[in-house]
Protein backbone atom coordinates (compact mmCIF):
# COMPACT_ATOMS: atom_id res chain seq x y z
CA UNK A 1 0.00 0.00 0.00
CA UNK A 2 2.72 2.15 0.22
CA UNK A 3 3.55 2.01 -3.52
CA UNK A 4 -0.05 3.17 -4.43
CA UNK A 5 0.68 6.69 -6.03
CA UNK A 6 -2.97 7.42 -5.69
CA UNK A 7 -4.13 6.30 -2.22
CA UNK A 8 -4.98 8.97 -0.04
CA UNK A 9 -6.38 9.34 3.56
CA UNK A 10 -9.10 11.36 2.69
CA UNK A 11 -10.36 8.59 -0.16
CA UNK A 12 -9.86 5.31 2.14
CA UNK A 13 -11.54 3.74 -0.94
CA UNK A 14 -8.62 4.00 -3.23
CA UNK A 15 -6.70 1.69 -1.08
CA UNK A 16 -9.35 -0.86 -2.10
CA UNK A 17 -9.39 -0.14 -6.11
CA UNK A 18 -5.13 -0.46 -6.11
CA UNK A 19 -5.81 -3.73 -4.01
CA UNK A 20 -8.78 -5.28 -6.33
CA UNK A 21 -5.98 -6.57 -8.52
CA UNK A 22 -4.22 -8.91 -5.81
CA UNK A 23 -7.72 -9.66 -4.47
CA UNK A 24 -8.49 -11.21 -8.40
CA UNK A 25 -5.78 -12.50 -9.00
CA UNK A 26 -6.41 -16.00 -7.00
CA UNK A 27 -10.10 -16.01 -8.20
CA UNK A 28 -8.73 -15.20 -12.36
CA UNK A 29 -5.94 -18.10 -12.45
CA UNK A 30 -8.67 -20.85 -10.04
CA UNK A 31 -10.79 -19.65 -12.79
CA UNK A 32 -8.53 -20.50 -15.34
CA UNK A 33 -7.82 -23.65 -13.83
CA UNK A 34 -11.46 -24.82 -13.63
CA UNK A 35 -11.61 -23.48 -17.67
CA UNK A 36 -9.28 -25.95 -18.51
CA UNK A 37 -10.43 -29.31 -16.44
CA UNK A 38 -13.82 -29.05 -17.39
CA UNK A 39 -12.72 -28.49 -21.70
CA UNK A 40 -14.16 -30.93 -23.80
CA UNK A 41 -9.84 -31.91 -24.32
CA UNK A 42 -9.18 -32.97 -20.52
CA UNK A 43 -12.69 -33.70 -19.58
CA UNK A 44 -14.60 -34.99 -22.42
CA UNK A 45 -18.21 -33.95 -23.16
CA UNK A 46 -19.11 -35.09 -19.52
CA UNK A 47 -16.85 -32.53 -18.53
CA UNK A 48 -18.23 -29.74 -20.45
CA UNK A 49 -21.73 -29.30 -19.00
CA UNK A 50 -19.94 -27.83 -15.86
CA UNK A 51 -18.46 -25.20 -17.66
CA UNK A 52 -21.16 -22.44 -17.15
CA UNK A 53 -21.36 -23.69 -12.95
CA UNK A 54 -18.02 -23.42 -12.62
CA UNK A 55 -17.77 -19.90 -14.22
CA UNK A 56 -20.64 -18.79 -12.30
CA UNK A 57 -18.96 -20.24 -9.25
CA UNK A 58 -15.72 -18.78 -9.56
CA UNK A 59 -17.43 -15.21 -10.20
CA UNK A 60 -19.70 -15.44 -7.09
CA UNK A 61 -16.41 -16.10 -5.10
CA UNK A 62 -14.65 -13.15 -6.21
CA UNK A 63 -17.63 -10.67 -5.62
CA UNK A 64 -18.35 -12.29 -1.97
CA UNK A 65 -14.48 -11.72 -1.46
CA UNK A 66 -14.62 -8.11 -2.63
CA UNK A 67 -17.74 -7.15 -0.68
CA UNK A 68 -16.50 -8.27 2.73
CA UNK A 69 -12.99 -6.92 2.14
CA UNK A 70 -14.68 -3.24 0.75
CA UNK A 71 -17.22 -3.34 3.58
CA UNK A 72 -15.05 -4.29 6.42
CA UNK A 73 -15.16 -2.10 9.70
CA UNK A 74 -11.73 -1.48 9.62
CA UNK A 75 -12.28 1.82 12.48
CA UNK A 76 -13.26 -0.92 15.27
CA UNK A 77 -9.15 -1.59 15.79
CA UNK A 78 -8.55 2.16 16.29
CA UNK A 79 -10.62 1.68 19.71
CA UNK A 80 -8.44 -1.65 20.55
CA UNK A 81 -6.10 -0.78 23.34
CA UNK A 82 -4.29 -4.30 22.91
CA UNK A 83 -2.65 -6.18 20.76
CA UNK A 84 -3.75 -9.37 20.99
CA UNK A 85 -7.10 -8.11 20.67
CA UNK A 86 -7.12 -6.39 17.14
CA UNK A 87 -8.65 -8.25 14.22
CA UNK A 88 -6.69 -9.71 11.73
CA UNK A 89 -9.29 -9.83 9.43
CA UNK A 90 -7.23 -9.16 5.83
CA UNK A 91 -4.46 -11.81 7.08
CA UNK A 92 -7.61 -13.79 7.94
CA UNK A 93 -8.81 -13.34 4.11
CA UNK A 94 -5.99 -14.44 2.82
CA UNK A 95 -6.40 -17.94 4.36
CA UNK A 96 -10.11 -17.54 3.83
CA UNK A 97 -10.38 -16.83 0.32
CA UNK A 98 -7.54 -20.03 -0.69
CA UNK A 99 -10.05 -22.46 1.77
CA UNK A 100 -12.85 -21.02 -0.35
CA UNK A 101 -10.99 -22.20 -3.77
CA UNK A 102 -9.54 -25.04 -2.41
CA UNK A 103 -13.35 -26.21 -1.23
CA UNK A 104 -14.57 -25.11 -4.91
CA UNK A 105 -12.33 -26.73 -6.88
CA UNK A 106 -12.68 -30.17 -4.91
CA UNK A 107 -16.22 -29.77 -4.89
CA UNK A 108 -15.83 -29.79 -8.93
CA UNK A 109 -13.75 -32.33 -9.02
CA UNK A 110 -16.02 -34.65 -7.66
CA UNK A 111 -18.38 -33.78 -9.50
CA UNK A 112 -16.51 -34.00 -12.61
CA UNK A 113 -15.07 -37.66 -11.33
CA UNK A 114 -19.02 -38.33 -11.12
CA UNK A 115 -20.25 -37.61 -14.32
CA UNK A 116 -17.25 -38.77 -16.45
CA UNK A 117 -17.47 -42.08 -14.81
CA UNK A 118 -21.39 -42.44 -15.20
CA UNK A 119 -21.81 -42.67 -11.83
CA UNK A 120 -23.95 -39.80 -11.75
CA UNK A 121 -25.23 -37.04 -13.88
CA UNK A 122 -24.91 -39.87 -16.47
CA UNK A 123 -26.77 -37.82 -20.06
CA UNK A 124 -27.64 -40.71 -22.70
CA UNK A 125 -26.32 -39.79 -26.36
CA UNK A 126 -28.66 -37.87 -28.51
CA UNK A 127 -30.48 -39.66 -31.55
CA UNK A 128 -27.86 -37.79 -34.07
CA UNK A 129 -24.83 -39.21 -31.82
CA UNK A 130 -26.55 -42.57 -31.79
CA UNK A 131 -27.32 -42.65 -35.65
CA UNK A 132 -23.54 -41.63 -36.08
CA UNK A 133 -21.87 -44.06 -34.43
CA UNK A 134 -24.27 -47.22 -36.02
CA UNK A 135 -23.35 -45.65 -39.32
CA UNK A 136 -19.56 -46.01 -38.37
CA UNK A 137 -20.51 -49.63 -37.25
CA UNK A 138 -21.81 -50.32 -40.43
CA UNK A 139 -19.60 -48.38 -42.61
CA UNK A 140 -16.22 -50.73 -40.49
CA UNK A 141 -18.47 -53.66 -41.37
CA UNK A 142 -19.02 -52.99 -44.76
CA UNK A 143 -14.94 -52.07 -45.03
CA UNK A 144 -14.15 -55.72 -43.06
CA UNK A 145 -16.80 -57.32 -45.89
CA UNK A 146 -15.37 -56.10 -48.41
CA UNK A 147 -11.58 -57.12 -47.73
CA UNK A 148 -12.83 -60.50 -46.56
CA UNK A 149 -13.92 -60.62 -50.78
CA UNK A 150 -11.14 -59.50 -52.02
CA UNK A 151 -8.85 -61.68 -49.88
CA UNK A 152 -11.27 -64.90 -50.49
CA UNK A 153 -11.47 -64.09 -54.59
CA UNK A 154 -7.69 -63.55 -54.20
CA UNK A 155 -7.12 -67.19 -52.73
CA UNK A 156 -9.80 -68.98 -55.32
CA UNK A 157 -7.91 -66.80 -58.40
CA UNK A 158 -4.64 -68.09 -57.27
CA UNK A 159 -4.02 -72.00 -58.22
CA UNK A 160 -1.23 -72.28 -55.19
CA UNK A 161 -3.99 -70.42 -52.64
CA UNK A 162 -6.85 -72.89 -53.82
CA UNK A 163 -4.50 -76.03 -53.39
CA UNK A 164 -3.40 -75.27 -49.92
CA UNK A 165 -7.40 -74.03 -49.17
CA UNK A 166 -8.65 -77.36 -49.81
CA UNK A 167 -6.04 -78.88 -48.35
CA UNK A 168 -7.04 -77.52 -45.16
CA UNK A 169 -10.89 -78.25 -45.31
CA UNK A 170 -9.77 -81.80 -46.03
CA UNK A 171 -7.53 -82.03 -43.42
CA UNK A 172 -9.65 -80.59 -41.70
CA UNK A 173 -12.91 -82.60 -42.62
CA UNK A 174 -10.74 -85.58 -41.72
CA UNK A 175 -9.76 -85.04 -38.31
CA UNK A 176 -13.75 -83.86 -37.33
CA UNK A 177 -14.72 -87.64 -39.08
CA UNK A 178 -11.52 -89.05 -36.29
CA UNK A 179 -12.71 -87.33 -34.14
CA UNK A 180 -16.66 -88.24 -34.02
CA UNK A 181 -15.65 -91.82 -34.00
CA UNK A 182 -14.48 -91.53 -30.89
CA UNK A 183 -16.76 -92.87 -28.37
CA UNK A 184 -16.40 -90.13 -25.44
CA UNK A 185 -16.63 -87.57 -28.06
CA UNK A 186 -20.18 -89.38 -29.26
CA UNK A 187 -21.37 -90.25 -25.86
CA UNK A 188 -20.92 -86.17 -25.23
CA UNK A 189 -22.50 -85.01 -28.29
CA UNK A 190 -25.62 -87.28 -27.57
CA UNK A 191 -26.06 -85.94 -23.59
CA UNK A 192 -25.97 -82.42 -25.43
CA UNK A 193 -28.59 -83.00 -27.63
CA UNK A 194 -31.11 -85.45 -25.33
CA UNK A 195 -30.71 -83.01 -22.11
CA UNK A 196 -29.13 -79.71 -22.64
CA UNK A 197 -29.84 -78.38 -26.30
CA UNK A 198 -33.93 -77.97 -27.40
CA UNK A 199 -32.64 -78.64 -31.18
CA UNK A 200 -36.54 -77.15 -31.98
CA UNK A 201 -35.64 -73.96 -30.55
CA UNK A 202 -32.46 -73.73 -32.31
CA UNK A 203 -33.67 -74.26 -35.43
CA UNK A 204 -36.48 -71.71 -35.21
CA UNK A 205 -33.98 -69.29 -34.38
CA UNK A 206 -31.88 -70.36 -37.42
CA UNK A 207 -35.18 -69.82 -39.08
CA UNK A 208 -36.00 -66.27 -37.75
CA UNK A 209 -32.61 -65.24 -38.45
CA UNK A 210 -32.31 -66.46 -42.23
CA UNK A 211 -36.07 -64.97 -42.38
CA UNK A 212 -34.36 -60.99 -41.07
CA UNK A 213 -31.05 -61.37 -42.94
CA UNK A 214 -32.33 -62.42 -46.56
CA UNK A 215 -35.24 -60.30 -48.21
CA UNK A 216 -38.35 -62.61 -48.63
CA UNK A 217 -39.02 -63.82 -52.31
CA UNK A 218 -41.04 -62.17 -54.42
CA UNK A 219 -43.53 -63.98 -57.08
CA UNK A 220 -43.14 -62.48 -60.80
CA UNK A 221 -46.12 -60.10 -61.71
CA UNK A 222 -48.72 -62.23 -63.81
CA UNK A 223 -48.06 -59.53 -66.82
CA UNK A 224 -44.35 -61.14 -66.54
CA UNK A 225 -45.46 -64.74 -66.46
CA UNK A 226 -47.62 -64.06 -69.51
CA UNK A 227 -45.22 -62.26 -71.65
Amino acid sequence: MTDCPFCSSDDTKSYLYYAVPALLGPHLANLVVLALATSEAVAGREGMQWRSYTTIAAGLGAVVDLYLVGNYNYQANARIPRLQELDMFFWSMRVYRNFLLAGLDLAFAVLLFLSSTNRAFATPPSPAERVEAATRSLMSTRSKLSAFGVIKNTSIRDEELRNRTMAYWQHEGHLMREMMEEREVLEGVNDALENRINIQTITKDADMYVTNLLPPEQEPAPETIIG
